[in-house]
C-alpha cells in the first residue's frame, strides 16, 4: 500500500513552534481576533503543492505572515521562521500526527520583506508584518 503524503501544515506548524517558542503563536489560518494574538505567525502551504512521488513525497511552496507590535520584531521573528524552517529541514524534523518530515528546503525560497498594505489591514500604525515563502519537500514517515 502506497504511503499517504504528510500534513505538511502540521510539520511547518510544530517546527515553527519549536523554533520560536511560547512567546509567538503559530497558527496555519488567520484568526479573527489576530490583533490580540501579537507577534503571530500564519504559516500555510499554498495551492500548487506537487506530489513528486507517487509514495507519498510532496513539494510544498509555504506562505509565512509574520505580524508583531514593533518593526524590529516583526523583522526578527520573520528571519527567525524562515530560517527555522531550513534547519528543521536539514534535521529532518518529523510530527507523528503530521504522518511524516521535512526533507529539503529548495531554491527559489524569498526572504522575509515587509508588507505595508493588504488583507487583513492593521489596526493601527503600530502593527508591522513580513511576508515570505518557502520551498520545501516533506515526505511520509515510511514509503514502501
Amino acid at each position: 500500500m502506497t504511503a499517504l503524503p504528510p500534513d505538511v501544515d502540521a510539520l511547518v506548524r510544530g517546527a515553527l513552534t519549536a523554533e520560536l517558542g511560547s512567546g509567538v503563536t503559530v497558527m496555519t489560518l488567520m484568526p479573527d481576533d489576530w490583533a490580540r494574538r501579537l507577534p503571530l505567525v500564519v504559516a500555510r502551504t499554498l495551492p500548487g503543492t506537487a506530489a513528486v512521488d507517487p509514495r507519498g513525497v510532496v513539494a510544498a511552496l509555504v506562505d509565512l505572515q509574520i505580524f508583531a507590535a514593533a518593526r524590529p520584531q516583526a523583522s526578527e521573528i520573520a528571519r527567525r521562521a524562515w530560517r527555522g524552517l531550513y534547519d528543521a529541514c536539514m534535521r529532518q524534523h518529523a510530527e507523528a500526527d503530521a504522518g511524516g518530515y521535512l526533507s529539503h528546503f529548495s531554491d527559489g525560497s524569498t526572504l522575509p520583506a515587509e508588507l505595508r498594505t493588504g488583507v487583513p489591514p492593521a489596526p493601527d500604525a503600530a502593527t508591522f508584518r513580513f511576508q515570505a515563502t518557502v520551498r520545501l519537500t516533506a515526505r511520509p514517515a515510511s514509503t514502501p
